[in-house]
């Protein structure tokens, strides 16, 4: 539908993600939290005279606003909180796909595929890389490197690493991570660390427990987290947004995942890619420890995601590998 003007709206903490997003017209950006910007926002999407939209999110703000808007078409799940304001109402996405969903992403395709957008197999997640996003994070990481006397340049290779995440139950031990980091530093990559400003403290607890120098920021905007994970060799981190971050930008990911469901939330891209949960290690007897969420995430030893990390490098490397000679053939013929 390359005519269709494309809107999306979203909580503000979150729109900067967007940012040169070429294939969005407008991104509309709320604040949830603020009466006075939802009735601005709902005014707005009046004025605009939509004639489709689209309720992904399917909650009550959402459907809300969805019905302020006036689209003709107001299209949602029969599962979305307010489902009368909507006047088409899908079946689940299992029904529509033809087998079972469990994937967030596969969830929300179904819904755009059902009503006649044209889906060519498995669309990956992709995120837009700003020119200034690069420039700003590349000044960051030299400052934090000469603050604590590292050699670092635009040409280092660096392995990023989120060891934080919204529980207690979705993070590895910050020494396995410190482990990790070890790791990536023997094989040629600087570590660099990630994290929000309100998670500093497992930032410093890391580079205590590392035996190797780690690059450490948690100032970063989200155009800038973007452009770091796109800059990243591959991505090591607990199930948060910012391993969704770095599979939009296609860097090989290994994620951990402790009480959440790899099935609904893994990386959604066609880079390489690896899952590490508990429920793969151990007995098949020795459920108790699996089964306690605050417990799972515990059982993954530091040889389990070097493993993956090893593999996915590995598997990045040759997918290189062939590109370069698929270009060089395309050259060649000219």
């Amino acid at each position: 539908m390359p005519e269709a003007q494309i809107d999306v709206l979203l909580e503000d903490w979150v729109a900067p993600l967007l940012d040169g997003y070429e294939d969005i017209d407008r991104t509309i950006a709320i604040d949830c939290n603020s009466l006075a910007s939802r009735l601005r926002v709902g005014r707005d999407l009046r004025r605009a005279r939509y004639d489709v939209a689209f309720n992904l999110h399917a909650g009550t703000t959402a459907a809300l606003l969805m019905r302020a808007s006036g689209a003709a078409y107001r299209i949602g799940y029969d599962h979305a909180r307010l489902k009368h304001l909507h006047n088409i109402i899908a079946p689940p996405a299992h029904v529509l796909w033809g087998t079972e969903i469990k994937h967030t992403a596969a969830r929300h395709l179904a819904l755009l595929k059902w009503t006649g957008v044209p889906l060519r197999g498995r669309v990956p997640s992709h995120l837009a890389v700003t020119e200034q996003a690069i420039q700003s994070v590349e000044a960051k990481l030299q400052d934090a490197a000469q603050r604590n006397a590292l050699r670092f340049c635009a040409t280092t290779e660096i392995a990023l690493v989120h060891p934080a995440a919204a529980f207690a139950s979705k993070c590895w031990a910050t020494e396995k991570f410190a482990r990790a980091t070890e790791h990536f530093s023997a094989q040629g990559l600087m570590p660099v660390a990630v994290s929000a400003p309100n998670e500093s403290k497992v930032l410093a607890a890391l580079i205590k427990e590392s035996s190797v120098p780690i690059l450490a920021v948690s100032d970063l905007s989200l155009p800038q987290v973007t452009a770091l994970a796109a800059r990243a060799r591959i991505f090591l981190g607990n199930d948060s947004g910012i391993a969704h971050i770095a599979a939009a930008v296609r860097t090989p990911s290994v994620v951990i995942f402790g009480s959440s469901s790899p099935a609904q939330w893994s990386p959604w891209t066609d880079a390489p890619a690896e899952v590490v949960e508990a429920e793969n290690i151990g007995s098949q007897n020795d459920k108790e420890a699996t089964n306690d969420l605050s417990l799972r995430i515990e059982r993954i030893t530091v040889e389990q995601v070097i493993q993956a990390t090893e593999r996915v490098l590995d598997s990045s490397d040759r997918r290189a590998r062939v590109v370069d000679k698929i270009q060089y053939e395309q050259c060649a013929t000219l």
